[in-house]
């Protein structure tokens, strides 16, 4: 079951901009592999819910470096944006040197794709204002919102701006078993690998090097996020989820009662994971990641107690305080 969780005397980003005048503003901020494209994909097919072309926006991860951030976030910055300029440049390079022979429909798609990539090009260079982004093709949709998975590494001053760029704004967070986040993310990693690798590429290696990697422990960290929010936005503007639950019957109505939208069933919508044919961690990974994550399976017992997943990996001390808990506290 869902439940819920200031920054002021900032003037919103957004003041002045009739276009989202009474509007909400929603910040779905992950975290990653924990369902935020699939609600985001919920999202799209809502009457109420206006999303941006551009899927996830990724405005504040760039602006702010996650919590502990990097030293070099200036040479991050840099590369960031000659990524998006060397995409841009090849996929007009594509559409001058192939849409001769392309029917139509192709040349359509491949001209929105390429406005879609101006789109990043201009938020990443500043050139084009964050809003502008945010609203790009809305209609009389009551709330707009901006998902992105990475700014669950976010800190309590990235909170806060995100909060102060509207006069209303509402957060979700969404969490997921800890080690099953961790295997999704060293799966989506591995593919991205896989596709790019020389031929001499060792994907066992790859994984032992993965499971030495602690950092990579800062997406599970949802004390840290929890406690960032809690500094920047009041409880009652944070609705924080459970990945395993996420389109039940009763989340989405929690969801569409927090944001203040008509009910719309989600039929066709259900987290992925081993049902789906994914594969199970290997044991060593299992053992590593459970033992060092943890304190995070501890912290959501402690805070969320019966609203707390049954099927997550508890210890029996664990297991123990989520069944005697008969109310969650708020956050």
């Amino acid at each position: 079951m869902p439940t819920s969780e200031t920054a002021t005397g900032v003037s919103p980003l957004t003041e002045g901009h009739a276009s989202l005048d009474a509007r909400t503003l929603l910040f779905c901020i992950g975290a990653q592999k924990c369902g935020t494209t699939r609600l985001l994909d919920y999202f799209q097919t809502h009457p109420d819910i206006h999303t941006p072309p551009l899927k996830q926006v990724h405005h504040f991860d760039f602006a702010f470096s996650s919590r502990g951030g990097s030293r070099n976030q200036a040479k991050i910055t840099a590369r960031k944006r000659a990524d998006i300029d060397r995409r841009v440049d090849g996929a007009r390079q594509r559409l001058e040197d192939k849409s001769a022979n392309w029917p139509a429909e192709k040349v359509a798609e491949a001209k929105e794709a390429l406005r879609v990539l101006e789109l990043r090009q201009g938020l990443r260079h500043g050139s084009l204002p964050y809003v502008d982004v945010l609203t790009d093709g809305l209609g009389d949709e009551p709330v707009v919102c901006d998902a992105s998975s990475s700014y669950g590494m976010l800190g309590a001053k990235a909170f806060a701006a995100m909060r102060a760029t509207h006069t209303r704004t509402k957060f979700i967070f969404i969490m997921r078993d800890p080690v099953d986040r961790q295997w999704g993310a060293f799966r989506a990693a591995l593919r991205t690998k896989l596709s790019n690798a020389a031929k001499d590429f060792d994907p066992d290696a790859f994984l032992s090097s993965y499971i030495a990697d602690t950092p990579r422990l800062i997406a599970s960290d949802y004390k840290g996020t929890i406690e960032a929010l809690r500094k920047s936005v009041p409880p009652t503007d944070v609705l924080c989820l459970f990945y395993e639950t996420l389109f039940l019957p009763e989340t989405l109505r929690a969801i569409t009662d927090f944001i203040g939208v008509q009910e719309c069933p989600a039929e066709s919508f259900r987290p992925k994971g081993l049902a789906d044919g994914g594969s199970p961690p290997p044991a060593q990974f299992t053992k590593v990641f459970r033992a060092r994550l943890d304190p995070v399976y501890a912290f959501v017992a402690r805070r969320f107690g019966a609203h707390a997943p049954l099927v997550w990996d508890w210890t029996p001390r664990q297991m123990d305080i989520i069944e005697k808990a008969k109310n969650a506290p708020n956050i």
